[in-house]
């Protein structure tokens, strides 16, 4: 019996195996794995029920598709981030249209053209009637019919004391950073409560849970610390301090983060970490993953994209049991 496995009466539970009496199996594998190879510069990872999608940048920008237990990745649209879902559509903006308008696309494909729905945002959120987003250099939250029909110009429901640079929808609320400070707006009414104001800088990432926010603050050269914040208001807690923390985002009690490989002294394998949101030792969840980015998470698994990397050749989609 391999000694990572621990009998339960007729039942096996372990590393290596599962199950019970003659339905024994084996058990998920935890390695890590490419779910497509060649991918340049893919951002905004989407996860669906039983798909992965991403919009690849640069001069063709197109939304792929690939089944999230591996297979064949296919071109489902021209289009360029952000890139946000629901249980029945894709949102992205189509870069063929002369406004860049924000568009639909059905995720089961029983349309092959996206719909317009309004004028040009990055969509940031959505929920049963509309779709959020901002627009660049505009401290507006805006809004749109997600069901309409792209004739009805944008709703502006909320203005943030400076111009919008990143969101992140969590419930029925989008927390934002803008300038210096990090601010929730309650959807669809757009009240404005400030979580953190006057910042040393402006956030270059945000994970939101139910209960806190969670930022990078970088505190030296190649040194950052992860603090999170009530997002009721209160004081800051550090999580952590390592180097270069980058793409936070927090699932099951966790908060994961990318690390970009050092080539110079001190060296860093670069990949992905995780610590509990209330602190403790960093963990490695997966090395030598070059230019991680756009983390996303389903039940079982985190997904993430690989930039392309000198050492590592073109990008790729992977992921890995939690």
């Amino acid at each position: 019996m391999d000694l990572g496995q621990a009998w339960i009466g007729w039942c096996v539970a372990g590393a290596t195996a599962v199950g019970c009496g003659d339905n024994v199996v084996p058990a998920p594998s935890r390695d890590t794995q490419t779910l497509v190879e060649n991918v340049s510069f893919a951002r905004w990872l989407t996860v669906t029920k039983d798909a992965v999608y991403w919009v690849t940048v640069g001069d063709d920008p197109h939304v792929g598709r690939v089944p999230k237990a591996g297979g064949e990745d296919v071109v489902v649209a021209r289009g360029t981030g952000p890139l946000i879902s629901d249980d029945t559509h894709l949102y992205f903006t189509d870069p063929d249209r002369a406004d860049f308008a924000i568009v639909r696309l059905p995720i089961d494909g029983s349309s092959g053209a996206p719909s317009r729905i309004g004028n040009r945002m990055d969509p940031v959120a959505v929920d049963d009637t509309n779709v959020y987003g901002i627009i660049f250099d505009s401290p507006q939250i805006l809004k749109a019919d997600k069901r309409g029909d792209g004739s009805a110009a944008l709703v502006a429901i909320a203005d943030l004391p400076a111009k919008v640079t990143r969101c992140v929808q969590e419930g029925g609320s989008v927390v934002c950073v803008a300038g210096t400070g990090v601010y929730e707006v309650t959807l669809p009414d757009g009240a404005v409560r400030a979580i953190a104001e006057n910042l040393a800088l402006a956030p270059a990432s945000l994970a939101v849970d139910a209960t806190h926010v969670y930022l990078p603050e970088p505190i030296a050269t190649r040194e950052t610390t992860i603090v999170r914040i009530p997002r009721a208001g209160g004081e800051a807690v550090r999580v952590s301090v390592q180097r270069d923390a980058d793409s936070l985002a927090v699932d099951d009690g966790y908060v994961y983060f990318s690390q970009y490989q050092s080539t110079t002294a001190p060296f860093d394998p670069g990949g992905i970490f995780r610590v509990a949101v209330t602190g403790g030792d960093i963990e490695e969840f997966s090395l030598n993953e070059l230019g991680a980015t756009s983390l996303r998470f389903d039940a079982d698994h985190v997904y993430w994209c690989n930039d392309v990397h000198p050492q590592n050749g073109p990008g790729q989609i992977r992921r890995r049991l939690k």
